[in-house]
């Protein structure tokens, strides 16, 4: 995975249709294309990275045809998303500690599309020649987050102390609003609200769950927890 040393280099290598093969890998896509879009917007960055991976598939000796080479929902997709996730996640951040964000998320993922396309819509010829709508879910990065888990409820020591069940690594965006504050819609065993996950100075997440959702249970039971960070 590219660190920011390895960073202006790889966008260099891509400008300039140096890099080799096996510098080209998938997380090299994802961080010329955040770094990109990063600098000069989605709509001014995808004829740039159009032109760019073409040129540099044929540099590798690969061609661009129906069945092989440049894919255009593909990389149109990625810089939709790209484009949302720095606006939602890493607004006012420099190339660097953007693209590095970028690399830590579920958008590096090498499924990431997968939310968003069914398998058949991305291996057409239609989706490789041109632009695809997704046939699975809108393109919005914060579909990225949330899921179903298990967690096992605890409370924090003394009077009035609150009750949070633990949310997992990587099922969280990155931190949105002040005081490490995430919006989320919970569910917690079928009893839904709107609120927050909080992200402590420990680095874990927590969502604090009142006593008219979680009921009798408290210190040491479990609880099935679904969170939805999709939001326009």
């Amino acid at each position: 995975m590219p660190t920011s040393l390895a960073l202006a280099p790889l966008v260099s290598g891509f400008q300039a249709q140096t890099l080799t093969a096996t510098e080209w890998t998938h997380q090299a896509h994802i961080a010329v294309g955040a770094w990109h879009v990063h600098q000069l917007g989605p709509e001014d960055a995808l004829p740039r990275l159009r032109h760019g991976i073409r040129r540099l598939n044929v540099a590798l000796g690969g061609v661009n045809s129906e069945v092989a080479g440049y894919h255009e929902t593909i990389t149109a997709a990625y810089v939709t998303l790209l484009g949302d996730f720095l606006a939602r996640y890493a607004d006012g951040l420099k190339a660097d500690a953007a693209v590095a964000r970028v690399l830590a998320s579920p958008l590096a993922g090498r499924d990431a599309l997968l939310r968003f396309y069914s398998r058949g819509c991305l291996a057409s010829t239609e989706a490789r020649r041109g632009w695809v709508e997704p046939d699975l879910a809108p393109l919005r990065a914060s579909s990225l987050y949330g899921g179903t888990f298990t967690a096992t409820l605890f409370r924090y020591p003394g009077k009035g102390g609150w009750t949070f069940a633990p949310v997992p690594d990587g099922c969280t965006p990155p931190v949105t609003h002040g005081w490490g504050r995430t919006p989320t819609h919970a569910d917690v065993d079928g009893h839904a609200w709107n609120t927050s996950v909080w992200r402590g100075k420990d680095g874990r997440t927590l969502l604090a769950v009142p006593a008219a959702v979680r009921g009798a249970k408290g210190d040491g039971d479990q609880v099935l927890v679904r969170l939805l960070f999709d939001t326009p």
